[in-house]
């Protein structure tokens, strides 16, 4: 079986290095530091901080200011023409976008791309009023306060650069997706365009967004993920349905909440009311795998590095539950080796918190605020499942509104103001806007809230790309173990590479022809035992066909030397614009 890799190479002029205080050597992500960069030095990236970023950019009274963390790399930078690659920093440690945020990685070199990593106020060590801020003063927690600190941020870069005009795309991943949207739409004089991975722009519940987003549809993706469509096995979705129908009749007496406590080695014995808990505490794992549902080993949505969670988790944990299991012992039994993939993902647990929700379903106290205050979207315990044929959990009720509002006033004495960021952004009304790109994987249960549709029709400039096999911010991610699942189907690979080589190219097409050569020496070097064919097409303006080169596949293992000879004999000529026009 042949498999058909189309790679088009492509370059735009563009941007430039920050001036940081206080920097630290760090590391670049494992998957990129054994690579050489152009100039042959191993990759490098820095931490740093920002000063002087304003508490408060919204009123005039306020001139406290404080230090954000940013990271950076310009190990690939091309300081006279390289764009700027910014990721809007979301939810968490910046730390953590920056070694997992894979597409800006692989993409600097051939862009000449400056990359820049952004820490979100009150996450990480990026604290505006003091060491865990949301305990003192949480006021400044907004999106208008993250994207300001954004906007601030890059017009500050861009001057100390001495190049104000320097081309930035913003790349994000689900609420980080979203604000690079956002800053797009907000920004357009400072963000050139967006790349927005998983970004659930129309899950505000809110009678000012357009289509109305229905909450429970997310459990209706995580139910499919568990289905034979998607890969589980093909009574995993009746099985996990029945355990919680077990869970819950077994939770009407003391008997059957010591049945479950021993099933599931919980830490305390559970008491009246309690089988609720553990049933979300079992959700909660199944809303992981879903969205950490990657093609490979991953510890993003749960685990950790030395214990990650397995290729395909939501496979892995259907594993378990795919036989008959006639009574409720052993649906329990298969019920707790599934979420141990999670919950005991070290081996080494003596017992489980059910209180605990592990993984991205538990929310932080910092992501709490942001719910209770401008809707921000948190499925679990709050995206109420439904129960019936095209879910696998249980009738939670409707939607409680009520019962969220008097919760946020307990916590943080505010009621959710759900209507403004549909008002004030648009929600999935994105028509005003351009250069942006969606990109959502099916399998990602927050799809639900994504944009599907194609936008095309608002503007030529925007569009979406939806991925079947694909989870959460899955296409952000390292691409080498998606080739190798690849190349398992067969032992040919074909891979044609189109190069713009008009005039306008002059500055970059011996970059690009380095790269090409590269790109297939990598490949031969890694799967030696590949059959790899390559095919080379210089495209030219319509006008100048006469200019047009082909270079027809050829099998490289025997014709390797021709291939790199064609290559490099490429000139940038002809078009219609000519360098320097």
């Amino acid at each position: 079986m042949f498999q058909h890799i189309l790679i088009t190479l492509v370059a735009a002029s563009c941007a430039g290095v920050a001036v940081g205080l206080a920097s630290k050597d760090l590391p670049c992500p494992p998957q990129i530091s054994s690579s050489k960069t152009l100039s042959g030095a191993e990759c490098s990236a820095r931490e740093e901080w920002f000063e002087g970023q304003l508490v408060d950019h919204l009123t005039w009274n306020n001139t406290r200011t404080w230090r954000q963390r940013y990271l950076i790399s310009d190990s690939w930078f091309d300081k006279k023409q390289g764009p700027i690659f910014f990721y809007a920093g979301n939810e968490g440690s910046v730390m953590s976008y920056f070694k997992s945020c894979g597409l800006m990685w692989e993409q600097a070199a051939d862009f000449g791309a400056l990359l820049v990593f952004i820490e979100h106020r009150y996450y990480g060590e990026s604290q505006p009023v003091g060491p865990q801020s949301i305990t003192q003063d949480p006021t400044f927690l907004t999106v208008e306060q993250a994207l300001a600190d954004y906007a601030n941020f890059i017009a500050h870069l861009k001057r100390s650069l001495g190049r104000p005009e320097a081309p930035l795309i913003a790349f994000g991943g689900s609420y980080g997706g979203m604000l690079a949207a956002w800053l797009r739409l907000k920004f357009p004089h400072l963000v050139q365009g967006a790349i927005a991975a998983s970004s659930p722009l129309k899950s505000f519940i809110s009678d000012f967004a357009f289509p109305a987003y229905d909450p429970s549809s997310f459990w209706k993706v995580v139910t499919q993920d568990a289905s034979p469509e998607a890969g589980a096995a093909p009574k995993c979705r009746s099985n996990v349905q029945r355990t919680f129908e077990a869970i819950f009749a077994l939770g009407q007496s003391q008997n059957g909440l010591d049945q479950l406590s021993e099933a599931f080695s919980t830490c305390a014995k559970l008491q009246e009311g309690q089988s609720k808990d553990l049933a979300y505490w079992i959700q909660g794992a199944w809303d992981a795998y879903a969205m950490g549902n990657y093609p490979f080993p991953s510890n993003y949505m749960g685990g950790t590095e030395e214990h990650p969670l397995p290729a395909w988790p939501m496979r892995a944990a259907c594993s378990h539950l795919s036989g008959k299991l006639p009574d409720d012992a052993d649906l329990l039994a298969a019920m707790r080796a599934a979420v141990s993939l999670i919950y005991n993902a070290t081996l080494d647990a003596k017992c489980n918190d059910v209180g605990s929700l592990v993984g991205p379903a538990g929310p932080g106290l910092v992501w709490l605020y942001q719910w209770c205050t401008q809707g921000l979207a948190q499925e679990l315990p709050y995206f109420p499942s439904r129960g019936d044929k095209h879910d696998m959990f249980w009738d939670q009720g409707p939607f409680d509104r009520e019962g969220i509002d008097n919760q946020c006033i307990q916590m943080f004495n505010v009621t959710p103001r759900r209507d403004w960021i549909p008002i004030q952004y648009g929600a999935s009304h994105l028509a005003a806007s351009s250069n942006i790109i969606l990109s959502n994987g099916l399998y990602d249960p927050w799809s639900s809230g994504g944009i599907l549709e194609d936008l095309r029709s608002n503007n030529a400039s925007q569009g979406r790309l939806n991925y079947l096999e694909a989870s959460h911010k899955a296409r952000g991610r390292q691409r080498g173990q998606e080739i190798q699942k690849l190349l398992v189907k067969g032992s040919t690979l074909d891979i044609c590479f189109l190069v713009d080589c008009t005039s306008s190219m002059r500055g970059w097409i011996e970059m690009v022809k380095e790269r090409v050569v590269s790109i297939m020496d990598d490949i031969r070097a890694s799967f030696p035992d590949l059959q790899l064919r390559a095919a080379f097409v210089a495209y030219r303006d319509y006008e100048d066909k006469q200019n047009a080169q082909t270079f027809e596949f050829v099998d490289l293992n025997t014709s390797s030397s021709s291939f790199a000879e064609f290559v490099g004999s490429i000139k940038a000529v002809g078009g219609l614009q000519a360098a320097g026009r």
